[in-house]
């Protein structure tokens, strides 16, 4: 289960009113012996009772050692995927028990291996090593653990984890994480905890890239396949593509093992999952500079290159198919972007496989001052299609492609995601002085057979023309 983290600003100062409780603190860096877990007299807060006292005044920081480990998935300090204070040090070259309850366990000081200068908590938990899959037993609902390999390759520390016990396992660019903390622990914008109360792993021997995103947790990571070195294995058959010098891995670099080469216009990034990063819809870094970024408000993240519209350099891209030129989008500084000509989605004119090779359709945003265009490759089509009959009128009710800011791009070639009465639908749009042979020929490609098919022109689309039938 994926719950959100607590706010920052929540566990620096005290949570709520009510007293969170933990079973008593058996970390040897406490004095004296744990008690009861009653509450100590007075209302001043003991530290390293195992009490946190938040209705006395303590806090996180101030008596860390009571109420690290309060999160409600955690056996407490000591257990787990729960806290522990490490004894590591930068020139160690392997991780120690420390305070971890157990002899197969290994405390890990994710705050201090990662070199990230937004922790601001400590994050030192319990990982439970591993060779096989049942050295890990099984979750509380019966499921089986599994047994993963946990890299650290990317922070350049000596120390190895090694293979480690996960309570599920994660596909390739979902999020991974080793400990079940629920609050964050970083100090940056829009932080959260990813995997909160799991310990999750990687399937098909993706490795966990600690530290890709600065919003996560230093415990927590993106799946993914690295790629381009000596030792990395091919690219799995679902992110062929390998992306070269996308990571610092030590004193070398690694690819990323992506979708597809992702040229100027391509679809990219998570495109608004929340479950997924975006990190195997990287654009190609082994050509022209290309950023992923949104055009319009709310709208899809698609790689684009940048331009000086003053210069006469031009842009870097190049298209077989469709010329690329650079339009100037800030009169003042004389910034643009470089975007593709002779864009038409009626009819469509965007030819190509795509770099998963589905084709590519138009893609136009207009700016208070500019139209811009761009084809762009289509993602995988999950859409039912629509059609409509000689009068514009649907007959033919499909998926709204409109529910989701990609979704313009998951209609089938050479159809668009066109507006009729409020919607998005996807149907094949057409020029009524164009050749009219065009619908003829489209729509039975597409499985819409008739005698009779025409580019009939309608007041409710958004378009020239619709190919419609009998």
């Amino acid at each position: 289960m994926r719950r959100a983290a607590l706010t920052l600003a929540c566990v620096v100062a005290a949570c709520g009113t009510e007293p969170m409780t933990t079973p008593p603190d058996a970390s040897p860096h406490d004095a004296g012996a744990p008690d009861a877990g009653a509450r100590d007299a007075g209302r001043a807060p003991v530290c390293g009772n195992g009490i946190c006292e938040a209705d006395a005044g303590e806090t996180y920081l101030s008596c860390i050692q009571d109420c690290r480990g309060h999160d409600d998935f955690c056996g407490g300090p000591g257990t787990e995927g729960c806290d522990c204070n490490s004894s590591f040090e930068p020139d160690d070259t392997a991780f120690a028990q420390d305070d971890c309850l157990e002899a197969d366990m290994l405390c890990v000081p994710w705050d201090r291996i990662a070199p990230r200068d937004n922790v601001v908590l400590p994050l030192q938990t319990c990982v439970r090593t591993c060779e096989h899959d049942t050295d890990c037993g099984t979750n509380d609902d019966g499921s089986g653990r599994h047994c993963v390999e946990q890299s650290l390759e990317l922070f350049g520390v000596e120390a190895r984890i090694g293979r480690i016990c996960v309570d599920h396992l994660a596909e390739r660019d979902e999020y991974c994480g080793a400990s079940k903390t629920t609050d964050v622990r970083i100090d940056a914008e829009g932080a959260e905890v990813k995997t909160s109360d799991d310990i999750v792993g990687c399937e098909d021997d993706a490795v966990c890239l600690l530290d890709p995103v600065r919003t996560l947790n230093p415990d927590e990571g993106v799946c993914a396949h690295l790629c381009g070195r000596p030792s990395d294995p091919p690219c799995p058959s679902r992110a062929p593509y390998c992306n070269p010098n996308q990571l610092v891995v030590g004193t070398s670099t690694a690819g990323l093992c992506t979708r597809g080469r992702l040229t100027l216009g391509a679809p990219c990034g998570a495109q608004g999952s929340r479950d997924h990063a975006g990190f195997d819809r990287r654009c190609d870094v082994d050509g022209p500079p290309l950023t992923c970024r949104a055009m319009e408000p709310s709208g899809p993240t698609i790689c684009i290159e940048a331009c000086d519209a003053r210069s006469a350099a031009g842009c870097a891209s190049t298209d077989a198919t469709n010329p690329v030129e650079c339009v100037e989008v800030d009169a003042l500084s004389g910034e643009g972007v470089c975007t593709h000509t002779r864009v038409s989605n009626h009819p469509d004119t965007c030819d190509g496989d795509g770099a998963f090779e589905h084709g590519r359709v138009g893609y136009f945003v207009q700016t208070a001052s500019v139209s811009l265009a761009w084809c762009v490759d289509r993602l995988p089509s999950t859409y039912v299609i629509s059609a409509v009959d000689l009068a514009g009128e649907r007959v033919l009710e499909g998926d709204n492609c409109r529910t989701s800011p990609a979704g313009r791009f998951r209609c089938p070639e050479p159809m668009a995601c066109i507006g009729v009465e409020g919607d998005g639908v996807c149907l094949l749009g057409c020029d009524p002085s164009g050749d009219p042979n065009y619908c003829g020929v489209g729509l039975p490609a597409l499985g819409i057979t008739s005698t009779t098919t025409a580019c009939v022109r309608t007041s409710t689309a958004s378009d020239d023309g619709l190919c419609g039938s009998d």
